[in-house]
């Protein structure tokens, strides 16, 4: 994936279904090409399931099926 297109997914995020606090759209750190979403709020800790790439990933965030 381009990075002109990871940065228009992280712009289409929604805030935090938790806290509203704001969102960010990374790569799992120990599972190559699998990405989430999560939450950067300091004690929230939302975040999405695992992946196999970011679209899914800022969908089932956007639709608010994060869990924690």
């Amino acid at each position: 994936m381009k990075a002109r297109e990871l940065s228009e997914l992280s712009r289409s995020l929604r805030p935090c279904p938790f806290c509203a606090g704001p969102s960010k759209l990374e790569p799992m750190p120990s599972a190559r090409h699998w990405w989430r979403v999560r939450c950067e709020g300091y004690e929230c800790g939302g975040t999405t399931w695992a992946a196999q790439d970011a679209t899914t990933a800022v969908q089932a965030w956007n639709r608010r099926d994060g869990s924690r």
